[in-house]
């Protein structure tokens, strides 16, 4: 469940600009992007090892 809602977050964070804007502040918006970048990232190392 929360892989899917990931994913949809990601979906919307790629949509126009002035919609991003409208959803988050722009530093909050590249935060949670990070994070889930992170999130990722560390899901993989657990894959390989």
């Amino acid at each position: 469940m929360t892989g899917r809602t990931l994913r949809s977050n990601s979906n919307i964070n790629q949509g126009p600009p002035q919609m991003k804007a409208g959803l988050l502040p722009v530093g909050e918006h590249l935060r949670c992007v990070s994070e889930i970048v992170a999130m990722r990232d560390l899901r993989s190392e657990c894959r390989n090892v």
